[in-house]
C-alpha cells in the first residue's frame, strides 16, 4: 500500500546525500503521489532543493544549531506537524530514530543497530561496516521494504541561474568552454581523506598530457 507522506532521515555529508538520490528516486516511483520530506543538515539541502523527487527539506544538525534537548524537541514538533506515516532512516542515529518515533510516524524502516532496533517497525540487518558502497546500502534498505530500484544513477539538478554563474566564472578564469576540461576538487574534511597534493599534481599533468584537456582545481586556497 502506497504511503501518502514519507519521511527520509538523511545522512550528514554532501557526497553521502548525493548517494541517497537513487534510493529516493525508487521511493518516488513507488509512491508517485506522496509528499516526500527529507531531513538533512543545512549544508546539504542544496543537493535536495531542486531534486524533483523531494517535496520538502527539513534542516537539522544536532552537532551545531540544533544541539541539545531544545533542538531535539523542536525536531519532534516539526516532524509531527507534517504528519508523516512512513519513514526510511538512512541515518543510523539513535537520536533521530527516537525523534521519528515520538513524532508518531507509524512505519519506521531502517538498519538494525543494538541501540535502536526496538524503535524500528522494520529492522533490516545491515551489511558489515565498509563492505558495500553507500549508495548500495541505501538501495538495499529500500528493496528490503519491497520497493524495486532502477539502478544507481545519481540525480543532481543544477538550476539555470547556477549554470550561468558557473559559466561566467570559468570564462573569466580563462577557460574555453568549447574545449573539454576536467574539474578536480582536492579538499576533504579530514586528513585521512586527503590525497597528497603531489599526487593531485601528477594526475593533472597526466590528464593534460595524455588527454589534451585543461584541468581546473576548485575549492579554497
Amino acid at each position: 500500500m502506497a504511503s501518502e507522506r514519507i519521511l527520509i532521515i538523511g545522512v550528514n555529508w554532501l557526497g553521502d546525500v548525493l548517494f541517497m538520490s537513487p534510493a529516493i528516486r525508487a521511493i518516488r516511483k513507488a509512491n508517485p503521489k506522496a509528499v516526500i520530506g527529507c531531513v538533512v543538515p543545512a549544508r546539504c539541502r542544496v543537493l535536495l532543493d531542486n531534486n524533483p523527487n523531494v517535496n520538502l527539506v527539513i534542516t537539522f544538525d544536532e552537532r551545531k544549531e540544533d544541539r541539545g534537548l531544545l533542538g531535539f524537541v523542536e525536531l519532534v514538533k516539526r516532524l509531527r506537524a507534517h504528519r508523516f506515516d512512513q519513514a526510511f532512516l538512512f541515518h543510523r542515529s539513535m537520536t533521530r530514530t527516537l525523534a521519528v518515533a515520538l513524532a508518531g510516524v507509524k512505519v519506521r524502516i531502517g538498519y538494525a543497530t543494538w541501540k535502536r532496533r526496538w524503535l524500528l517497525t522494520q529492522a533490516v540487518e545491515g551489511p558489515q561496516k565498509d563492505t558495500v558502497h553507500k549508495s548500495k546500502g541505501f538501495l538495499d534498505l529500500v528493496e528490503a521494504a519491497g520497493i524495486p530500484t532502477d539502478g544507481d544513477t545519481y540525480d543532481l539538478t543544477v538550476p539555470p541561474a547556477d549554470q550561468a554563474s558557473a559559466q561566467t566564472f570559468l570564462e573569466e578564469a580563462g577557460c574555453n568552454l568549447e574545449q573539454p576540461f576536467v574539474a578536480i576538487h582536492a579538499g576533504a574534511n579530514w586528513n585521512l581523506k586527503r590525497w597528497p597534493a603531489k599526487l593531485f599534481s601528477r594526475l593533472a599533468d597526466q590528464l593534460s598530457e595524455r588527454l589534451n584537456v585543461k584541468v581546473v582545481f576548485v575549492g579554497s586556497e
